[in-house]
């Protein structure tokens, strides 16, 4: 169950991160159809969304899709891409939402999903480190 969910949710992440990067690097300064308003950039390292469009579809977007591979082929990374996949997105909500206006439906849930895939990576993880876990790696 741990595995599927995990599955669902770097697939809902990638399906979501990939095609919004790409849309950042098309079109730097808005991001095109995103519509991102170039003044939420004001005051950071940023002087146009190619870099964290980059970011966006490259470290997000791949990232997560790597950790689907890994989960759906149940390779022993995988409980380790899961939590670095987490990690990532919920420190890259929390710059997000200090650099652009806050949103408090969008800023929250997408943190949640991050501490989501830390907790079940390392719940994952340590079942197959448990007794029990390995015994099953091992048949």
């Amino acid at each position: 169950m741990t595995r599927t969910v995990l599955i669902l949710l770097h697939a809902f992440i990638a399906t979501g991160a990939i095609p919004a990067g790409v849309l950042y690097v098309t079109d730097p300064s808005t991001g095109g159809p995103l519509d991102s308003d170039p003044a939420w950039l004001d005051g950071s390292p940023f002087a146009d969304f190619l870099v964290p469009g980059l970011f966006l579809a490259l470290v997000i977007g791949a990232g997560n899709l790597a950790a689907v591979a890994g989960q759906a082929r149940q390779q022993g990374y995988a409980a380790y891409a899961s939590m670095a996949c987490g990690v990532v997105l919920a420190t890259w909500i929390v710059v997000q939402a200090s650099i652009v206006p806050f949103n408090p439906g969008f800023h929250p849930a997408f943190f949640l999903i991050g501490l989501a895939m830390v907790a079940l990576g390392y719940a994952q993880m340590q079942r197959q480190s448990s007794p029990e876990g390995q015994m099953r790696a091992r048949t």
